[in-house]
């Protein structure tokens, strides 16, 4: 029986330990002072709006000075190897790594061919009448720009441009639904590529097109920011499944799985699927290779991209407490496991507990906005989502199937069932999970779908079945390849017709 490896091998990745982390951390920061140095010199000041406040670097002296200053600190301390070795290095050994080919290849054969087709669809199919389109980049008529923004990410383009709002009197849709932390990123990514809101004292034509050129930069950067973290997942979803046993050609079998996928057509626009999926995953490797402050970091991120990051904590803390009660070989591969004594576990525990810690701080920033506890869980009442149990859903789906007949039930309630066959399949899923990954990740799976299912029915079930990582490591590693074949063709062709849909407007949520 295969288990998610829970030892420093869980990913196989190149050694970093020539370089201590206190230097890596300063090359990081003059990396990302570096890009805010490139774009300044492209776009001219750099504005981001952050607490309520604009904040604008104006000149290139404080980014350049700094950058030059962390450097020196670094290269004095730590000389060897340098930052441009070490870049270099990095560049070639991304190369010539298989999980970042097999990545690759599932952004060139499923991701570009899947925007394609949606920009296809708007060619051919338009819109529905009355068209719910929304101009919101560039005017109506500027289809690429605007292909990403549809249904939800039009609410996490907005929260990035205004900010949250709030009318208690208001018992429609409100942005305090949303999570902030995809919209905070999309601020950073949009500021880099030089947006800017509307300079006081423009006439309204000027002030038109200042804010359609805003929203445009603020849409390409999180189209770019979707886009790239949506590979990097990938690359990472490899590494993780050759740490669980996975042959090569198994692993790029889990990659090509979740890139084909039906739903994962949300990892091409303004959804937070693609950074849900990337911080889930370092989140889950750092941990069971005891990088614990890595984990944290990418913790708080998962813990702010979505309602269900906090969901995390359960099966990592499962994880921590299986390190310290049921000592085990993992296998040849993985050797030994680390004994792990109490203090340990509590500050296992203390991590695993993050992404809910995270969740809690916003919900209570939402409480002294609002005045409403839980303030994002009551918004969603406003989208169907009512706590109405497991058992209203069985009776109500059984009424409706005794009626009108399977073949009636599809033809009639077609969202209904799409999302039910997701579901179904994610549920499923379980068992071949905890046999092959072990029981905290069949947890993991069935903690993001039945509770929703309880609230809210087969509703956007779909989207949070296409961000269950273990399910595709189960599953790529259960699948022969001429089985897999065909997996990969059903689920190809589905999710070209559900991207159709999705980029014209038309409900498959």
């Amino acid at each position: 029986m295969r288990t998610m490896p829970d030892t420093d091998a869980v990913v196989a990745r190149p050694t970093t330990s020539d370089v201590p982390r206190w230097a890596r951390v300063c090359d990081g920061v003059t990396l990302g002072l570096g890009v805010v140095v490139l774009s300044m010199i492209a776009f001219g000041p750099l504005e981001v709006m952050a607490g309520g406040r604009q904040w604008v670097v104006s000149t290139l002296a404080w980014p350049g000075v700094l950058a030059l200053a962390v450097a020196g600190l670094r290269h004095w301390r730590h000389p060897h190897p340098q930052l441009p070795a070490r870049l270099w290095r990095g560049c070639r050994r991304v190369a010539s790594d298989p999980a970042w080919r097999a990545a690759g290849w599932s952004f060139v054969g499923v991701r570009v061919p899947v925007l394609a087709v949606g920009l296809l669809a708007v060619a051919l199919l338009g819109f529905p009448q009355p068209s719910p389109r929304i101009p919101i980049t560039r005017g109506a008529d500027h289809d690429v720009l605007n292909l990403p923004v549809r249904w939800d990410a039009a609410w996490y383009l907005r929260i990035a441009l205004d900010g949250y709002r709030y009318d208690p009197a208001d018992r429609g849709q409100q942005n305090i639904a949303f999570f902030p932390g995809y919209p905070a990123l999309l601020r950073v990514s949009g500021a880099l590529l030089g947006a800017r809101a509307p300079a006081a004292g423009l006439d309204e034509a000027a002030r038109v097109r200042a804010v359609a050129d805003q929203q445009a930069r603020v849409v390409l950067g999180g189209w770019l920011l979707a886009l790239i973290c949506g590979t990097w997942a990938m690359a990472k979803l490899y590494r993780l499944a050759v740490a669980c046993g996975a042959q090569g050609w198994q692993a790029t079998a889990v990659v090509m799985l979740a890139s084909a996928y039906p739903f994962a057509y949300f990892q091409g626009a303004l959804y937070t699927e693609s950074i849900f999926l990337l911080s889930a995953i370092a989140m889950s490797t750092a941990f069971v290779r005891r990088d614990y402050l890595t984990a944290a970091a990418w913790g708080v991120l998962v813990g702010l991209v979505r309602p269900n990051g906090c969901m995390i904590s359960v099966p990592l803390a499962i994880v921590a407490t299986q390190h310290l009660v049921v000592p085990r070989t993992l296998g040849p591969a993985d050797g030994l496991r680390r004994p792990m004594d109490r203090r340990g576990w509590l500050v296992a525990m203390a991590t695993a507990a993050v992404p809910g810690v995270a969740m809690l701080a916003f919900t209570l920033w939402e409480y002294a906005y609002t005045g409403v506890g839980f303030a994002w869980l009551e918004a969603h009442k406003a989208w169907g989502r009512q706590p109405r149990g497991l058992g209203y859903l069985v009776d109500l789906h059984t009424y409706l199937l005794a009626k009108e007949g399977p073949l009636g039930y599809v033809l009639r309630y077609p969202i209904d069932f799409v999302n039910a066959s997701a579901t179904a399949f994610a549920v499923a899923m379980a068992v071949p999970v905890a046999r092959r990954l072990g029981l905290a990740w069949a947890v993991f799976v069935l903690i993001n779908v039945l509770p929703p299912l309880g609230s809210g029915g087969f509703l956007s079930l779909g989207r949070v079945t296409s961000t269950l990582f273990p399910v595709f490591v189960a599953l790529g590693l259960m699948l022969r390849p001429a089985t897999l074949t065909w997996w990969l063709a059903a689920w190809g062709a589905t999710q070209g017709l559900f991207a159709a849909l999705f980029f014209t407007w038309r409900p498959i949520y």
